[in-house]
C-alpha cells in the first residue's frame, strides 16, 4: 500500500510539535501591547512672563521659546532646559503685539505683528535689536513661507491679508472672507489657509496672490493648522467648540471634534501625531490623536490658554495663559506599555506530538516526556 514514509510522518509531527510551540510563546510571551496615549503631567509651577500673553513659537535653534505679550508691551524670552525667562524685549509705547514666526535659520531673525503701531517688526535673536516696518492696516496673526521669503498676516478690520516681502519689505493685499483671523502655510509653501469668522475658510494660491476656494463652515473659524504632509487641516471654532477637519486635497470637511470652550489656537507635536488645542473658555487643553481624530486627553492650565509651542525633543508643551501673564509646562513621558495577564495554572495539558517525544505545554510550563524506544519501523 502507499503511504507516508514514517520518518516524513516523524518530521511532520516535529514541525506540527514547533508550529504549536511557537504559537504557545507568542501566546505566553508576546501578547500585542494595549495601545495607550503618552502621559500628561502639568508642572505647578508657571513661568510668570508679560500682560496678556499671546503667541509663542520655538526658535530655529531649539533653544529658546519667544513670546508676544500683547498689554505687556513686551516679549519674554524663555529657556526650555531651566523654564525660566532670561530676557524680556521692552517695545515702544503703543505696541500691541500678536503673533511671531521665523524666516530662515541664517536670518536670525524673529518676525511679530504689532497691532497698536500697526507694523511688521524684526527681533535680531543674537542682539534682541527690534526693527519695525509700517504696514498698510492693523496685522493680527502671522505665518511665513518654508523658503523664509514672504511673511502673510490677516487683518481682521479691513477683511484682507497682507502678503509682506521679508527682503524688500513690500506689501501687497489680498482679500478674503469677513474678519480674516488666523494663517497657516501648507508645508510645500504653494498656498495659504486663512480662518474667517464670519464662517469660512479663505485657500489662497500664494504664487499668484488669489482665493483660489473657499470653504464653508459655518461658526467663527478661529485657529488653523497643517499636517506635515499638508494633506489636512484642523481649524477650531471659537462659538461652536469643535475642530473641523478639511481635507486639502478636496477642500471639504470630512468630520468634526468636539473640544473645549472657545478653542483658541491648534499647535502639531513634533511628532506629527497629536494635535494641542488651547481652549481659551475652558482652562484647558485638548488633545487629538491625528490617527483616529479623536480626544485622547483634556488637561487642565492655566487661565485663559492661547497658544501652544513644544522643546526641539517634544517632551514639553508651553502654553500661554493670556488672563494669567502666564505660562503652563506640560511634561509629555512615554506611553505606559500594558500587556493582558495569561492564566499560569489551573490549565490542561496539551499534548504535542514529537518525533523523539511528548511535550505537555500547560500555562506554567513546557514538559518534554521523552519516548523510551524509537517507534517500530512501518511495514
Amino acid at each position: 500500500m502507499f503511504g507516508i514514509p514514517h520518518a516524513r510522518l516523524r518530521g511532520a509531527s516535529v514541525g506540527l510539535g514547533i508550529l504549536a510551540i511557537s504559537g504557545l510563546a507568542l501566546a505566553l510571551g508576546t501578547a500585542p501591547a494595549s495601545a495607550v496615549p503618552p502621559v500628561y503631567t502639568v508642572s505647578p509651577t508657571t513661568i510668570p512672563v508679560g500682560a496678556f500673553p499671546l503667541g509663542i513659537n520655538l526658535t530655529p535653534s531649539g533653544n529658546e521659546l519667544l513670546v508676544v505679550n500683547n498689554n505687556g508691551q513686551s516679549l519674554s524670552v524663555i529657556d526650555p532646559t531651566t523654564n525660566s525667562v532670561t530676557s524680556t524685549v521692552n517695545l515702544a509705547g503703543g505696541s500691541y503685539p500678536v503673533a511671531l514666526a521665523f524666516g530662515s535659520s541664517a536670518s536670525g531673525l524673529a518676525w511679530f505683528t504689532d497691532a497698536g503701531r500697526k507694523d511688521i517688526s524684526s527681533l535680531d535673536l543674537a542682539t534682541n535689536v527690534v526693527t519695525d516696518y509700517p504696514t498698510l492696516q492693523k496685522p493680527g496673526e502671522l505665518a511665513i513661507t518654508p523658503n523664509g521669503d514672504t511673511a502673510i498676516a490677516t487683518d481682521y478690520f479691513s477683511d484682507t491679508i497682507e502678503f509682506f516681502s521679508l527682503s524688500s519689505h513690500s506689501i501687497t493685499q489680498v482679500v478674503v472672507g469677513g474678519s480674516p483671523e488666523a494663517v497657516a502655510i501648507s508645508p510645500d509653501g504653494t498656498t495659504a489657509y486663512v480662518t474667517n469668522m464670519s464662517g469660512s475658510v479663505s485657500v489662497v494660491d500664494i504664487a499668484t496672490e488669489t482665493v483660489i476656494a473657499t470653504i464653508p463652515l459655518g461658526g467663527s473659524p478661529y485657529g488653523v493648522t497643517l499636517t506635515p504632509d499638508g494633506t489636512t487641516a484642523y481649524v477650531s471654532d471659537q462659538n461652536g467648540d469643535t475642530v473641523s477637519v478639511i481635507d486639502t486635497t478636496t477642500n471639504t470637511v470630512t468630520s468634526s471634534i468636539t473640544v473645549g470652550s472657545s478653542p483658541a489656537h491648534i499647535t502639531i507635536s513634533p511628532n506629527g501625531e497629536t494635535a494641542f488645542v488651547a481652549n481659551r473658555g475652558a482652562d484647558t487643553v485638548s488633545v487629538i490623536d491625528l490617527a483616529t481624530n479623536t480626544v485622547t486627553d483634556t488637561i487642565t492650565v492655566g487661565s485663559g490658554p492661547w497658544d501652544t509651542a513644544f522643546n526641539a525633543a517634544g517632551t514639553k508643551a508651553y502654553v500661554t495663559n493670556d488672563n494669567d501673564g502666564t505660562v503652563s509646562i506640560i511634561s509629555i513621558g512615554d506611553p505606559v506599555v500594558t500587556r493582558p495577564t495569561l492564566p499560569t495554572t489551573g490549565l490542561d495539558p496539551l499534548p504535542l506530538a514529537l518525533g523523539a517525544g511528548i511535550l505537555l505545554a500547560t500555562g506554567a510550563a513546557l514538559l518534554l516526556l521523552r519516548r523510551r524506544r524509537a517507534l517500530p519501523p512501518r511495514a
